[in-house]
């Protein structure tokens, strides 16, 4: 029997500089068969004459600038003709081995729409920064069961939505699942330039995939400024707090909903006292206000009393 096609997505923003070695890991890859859909948010730079000598080996879609990986993601998986769909960052890089250990599980359960995977974390220059980046995640093993031995373990889609909701475990180039699933859950969210991933793996828990996680380091998630996924970093938790808020629109358990209006709290008093870092005291105050309006924490009355004494302190 044939083994199944595994398309891998991978959307970029002026990444030429990576986009070779990164490519060349995954047509590096021990699993023989592999489809790669590169999308192009329209970068500037020459990353149309890198790509020349993978002409006949890469898929390269190009489209206008969208700000995030939200719709180049939902144009490659629309390209897509693989039985599994593996999503990559353009400059990270894969061990020889990922696809094979991922297939490999979806192969022999399948009851397990979703794969992923531990990584290490590199700098600019392949350095490793990290070199076990899950060993701080600590949470979503308890109820994740091992049963053949410490390399997979299994989570049921509703308590791998339910530790989703504390944390997000899950690195994007980590993840391998059934394209199936996108016709039962829906492309990625395009109104979110960023936090459109964990947005996707959270509707795929709730919807009940089971989740599977290979407990092995099988790829580096390159750390740096400039990439698709890093744009507006800085101001990343406006999208977290709009990605938490949706689930407020679900049939949730009260311990769901109790988890998210404890993270919606936290990521509101982090983005006030980011607003304070950059010196916008007024709007930071009323983020505050809003915090302390469903929950009062420590970090909110502080940050709003800094906010308040910092904005009095400017008239």
């Amino acid at each position: 029997m044939e083994r199944p096609l595994i398309s891998v997505v991978i959307p970029t923003w002026n990444s030429a500089g990576y986009l070779p070695a990164t490519l060349d890991s995954i047509l590096g890859q021990a699993w023989p068969r592999v489809e790669i859909i590169l999308v192009d948010d329209g970068s500037t730079d020459d990353t149309e004459t890198v790509l020349a000598p993978y002409a006949d080996r890469v898929i390269y879609l190009r489209q206008e600038n969208w700000g995030g990986p939200s719709r180049p993601r939902n144009a490659a998986i629309a390209r897509a003709t693989g039985d599994y769909v593996a999503f990559f960052d353009s400059d990270d890089l894969m061990d020889p081995e990922k696809l094979a250990a991922a297939a490999a599980v979806l192969q022999a359960h399948p009851e397990v729409d979703f794969t992923f995977t531990n990584f290490r974390e590199i700098d600019e220059h392949d350095a490793v920064l990290t070199p076990d980046f899950l060993a701080a995640y600590q949470n979503f093993r308890r109820v994740t069961t091992f049963p053949d031995g410490p390399e997979v373990g299994f989570l049921a889609g509703r308590e791998a939505y339910s530790e989703l909701l504390a944390a997000n475990f899950v690195g994007t180039s980590s993840v391998v699942c059934r394209r199936e699933v996108f016709a039962r859950v829906g492309p990625f969210d395009e109104t979110m330039l960023n936090a459109d991933d964990v947005d996707m793996w959270r509707r795929i828990a709730y919807a009940g995939s089971g989740f599977a996680f290979i407990n092995r380091v099988l790829h580096s998630y390159r750390k740096r400024e400039g990439g698709v996924t890093m744009r507006g970093a800085a101001r990343r938790l406006p999208a977290v707090l709009n990605s938490m808020r949706k689930q407020l629109d679900l049939d949730l358990s009260p311990e769901e909903r109790r988890l998210v209006s404890e993270r919606v709290n936290e990521v509101l008093v982090g983005y006030g006292h980011g607003l304070c870092a950059e010196g916008n005291f007024g709007e930071a105050g009323k983020i505050f206000r809003e915090a302390l309006s469903q929950r009062v924490s420590p970090g909110a009355v502080k940050g709003l009393l800094k906010a308040a004494f910092r904005w009095r302190g400017r008239d």
